[in-house]
């Protein structure tokens, strides 16, 4: 009998080895097909930049919806794609030699700013549309803030199961989440609804800060919400001056100001309309969306390194 129930077993473990086996085959199959979707319109989205292609005239109001549409729906499929890899590359990040860690930093942060600039001084036009709104750069920069935003929920996790401080990394996590929606303009919705405040389009809320510059009786209005919204994160903990004081005097927090130097400087770029960067009158280069691009990964970096920093075994 016991030999009987040996012979059982073992079929039922090599039966639920064939299931495991073939539920991670079937996996990787969606996995692929969501890539393959998500390469496939990113492909799509550059070739649809290029002047003379026969379906839509670059710069046009039909093909900067379509691209754009094209682009954030092959941001989702990739998304979906990398969503099952998420704790192995993390867990890769977090591993990773500090010298080695900096060097994919530098390497990652630069290098696609010199691909902009080598295309745009090569073809200025297609480096005009691949730097704008209607580009690949923007659904980037979307995604390093979603993936800001779970490293964050990460830490907050990692941070309560050691019995340190942890609510302000839930402010953190929403902030970043915050920033791609911003980055998105709230999928139109605030402009569809406001639209011009003066002579001002209002379509996130980073766009307050033109009103407030342009008329200034709106500041005094929109820097007390500032400070009420302030005070009610301290009230809730979610913000709390010890966190202030271990977060910025951190090393790990420098990128994170430089970060914010970067997304300050892309956006002071959005609200004077002044988005070319000229070099020795060579190249005009739009710079703006890749500004941003960058200082949303060096957000997403600082955070990672934070992550190293306070992740429990």
């Amino acid at each position: 009998m016991q030999e009987g129930g040996s012979i059982l077993d073992r079929r039922m473990a090599t039966l639920d080895d064939t299931t495991a086996a073939s539920l991670a085959a079937r996996s990787e199959r969606i996995r692929g097909g969501w890539l393959t979707v998500g390469l496939l319109l990113a492909g799509a989205v550059t070739i649809l930049q290029v002047e003379g292609n026969a379906l839509l005239a670059p710069g046009q109001k039909a093909h900067r919806a379509a691209c754009t549409i094209l682009a954030h729906v092959a941001l989702g499929c990739l998304l979906v794609s990398v969503w099952p890899c998420r704790y192995r590359w993390l867990a890769a990040a977090a591993d990773a030699p500090a010298r080695q860690r900096l060097t994919g930093i530098v390497a990652l942060a630069v290098l696609p700013q010199l691909v902009f600039v080598a295309v745009t001084s090569w073809w200025p036009a297609y480096g005009w549309a691949i730097t704008r709104e209607w580009g690949l750069a923007e659904p980037t920069t979307v995604a390093f803030y979603l993936a800001s935003g779970w490293v964050a929920a990460e830490i907050r996790r990692a941070r309560e199961r050691g019995g340190l401080e942890h609510r302000p990394w839930r402010m953190v996590c929403v902030l970043c989440v915050m920033l791609a929606f911003e980055e998105m303009d709230y999928f139109g919705i605030p402009g569809a609804l406001i639209g011009q405040v003066g002579r001002v389009y209002v379509g996130s809320l980073h766009d307050l800060v033109n009103v407030a510059a342009r008329y200034r009786v709106s500041a005094l209005p929109l820097a007390i919400a500032g400070v009420a919204v302030l005070v009610a994160l301290f009230r809730g903990r979610f913000l709390t001056w010890t966190f202030l004081r271990e977060e910025v005097l951190s090393p790990s927090t420098l990128l994170i100001y430089v970060a914010g130097a970067t997304i300050a400087i892309a956006e002071v770029a959005d609200v004077k309309g002044d988005m070319l960067l000229a070099f020795g009158g060579a190249i005009r280069y739009p710079f703006e969306e890749p500004l941003e691009m960058l200082g949303s990964f060096l957000l997403l970096s600082g955070i990672l390194l934070k992550y190293a920093r306070d992740r429990r075994p």
